[in-house]
């Protein structure tokens, strides 16, 4: 076991894979017996057809492997359309940790998340690297950075899956919304815990049990679902122009590392759009700690939840 100090020095912990491991075979034991070993199947045997898929009628899964023309792909595409393709990150798993500042300035573009794009595709659209450019269809829109290569085939574009919505602005209400939602579940999972105990005490400890796993809950409505719902449709973008007051650094809890900030002040005219400290990226603070502008513009848009959500900074 590597010790904790070591890893924090480092950084990471290389796990060495066993010998064991290296030798495993899937489905090995069948190989060398199969009589002995049977597979889950009807048969026991690899089966090329299933009569019990086939006896559903499934019209899109018949009882053997069929080639089922995709609804959208690049071989019914319109002119115009590229295929793409969401991986897995490289930085973070799903999307754990996808709102974690310092993952993001270590690859975001612009502030976006990154989607590669085929320098024949990207010329013929005047995409440069690094310009923001937004991908859509008839169900929604993304807006990410452009990263342009020889890597990836003409007509497909590669984003990450899992990544989490834009920062909500300061004043648009999900927080306390979070809270609400918090409690209302922690009630109802108390009071469906509970509606067959007559016991005091043991109501007490599921009431006192129910709070805390509500209020450990709390960011999950606060900053993953309601965030999430709110940034499932965004409407209305438009760029506001804000006074810069100043700008700070706070050091993360237990990390290395900072959280970087922006206090700016709102016109009374701005669309809804709330004087406060709005979080920036490392690259913002370190151009705006430079040329220090007084005013700034501010690219925002509406929620599906009515959060104003903030798209990009200039």
């Amino acid at each position: 076991m590597t010790p904790f100090e070591t890893f924090w020095a480092k950084g990471y912990v290389k796990l060495d894979t066993p010998a064991a491991a290296r030798k495993w075979v899937r489905h090995g034991d069948f190989r060398t017996d199969p009589a002995k070993n049977p597979l889950h199947t009807k048969s026991g045997k690899i089966e090329m057809f299933c009569q019990a898929i086939s006896d559903l009628k499934l019209e899109d899964c018949p009882g053997q492997p069929t080639f089922a023309e995709p609804a959208e792909y690049l071989g019914n595409a319109k002119p115009g359309d590229v295929h793409v393709v969401s991986p897995h990150p490289w930085f973070r798993v799903h999307s754990q940790m996808a709102n974690s500042p310092r993952l993001r300035e270590l690859y975001y573009i612009q502030g976006r998340e990154p989607v590669r794009i085929n320098s024949e595709d990207a010329k013929k659209r005047g995409i440069a690297d690094g310009d923001l450019v937004e991908l859509h269809n008839d169900r929604g829109a993304v807006i990410a950075g452009a990263v342009v290569s020889d890597d990836i085939m003409p007509g497909v574009v590669s984003i990450y899956e899992g990544a989490w919505p834009r920062d909500i602005a300061p004043g648009s209400g999900l927080k306390l919304a979070g809270l609400c939602a918090t409690a209302l579940v922690t009630v109802a999972v108390w009071r469906f815990v509970v509606s067959d105990v007559t016991d005091k005490r043991a109501r007490k400890f599921a009431a006192l049990l129910c709070a805390m796993t509500g209020l450990m809950g709390w960011p999950v409505w606060s900053v993953g679902v309601l965030p999430s719902l709110n940034g499932s449709n965004l409407s209305g973008e438009r760029t506001v122009r804000m006074a810069l007051e100043r700008i700070e650094a706070t050091k993360k809890s237990k990390a290395r590392g900072y959280y970087h900030w922006a206090w700016l002040k709102a016109d009374s005219d701005n669309f809804g759009v709330r004087s406060g400290r709005y979080f920036i990226s490392e690259g913002i603070y370190d151009l705006w700690g430079r040329e220090a502008p007084a005013m700034v513009d501010v690219t925002v848009a509406q929620g599906a939840l009515g959060a104003m959500v903030v798209t990009g900074f200039r």
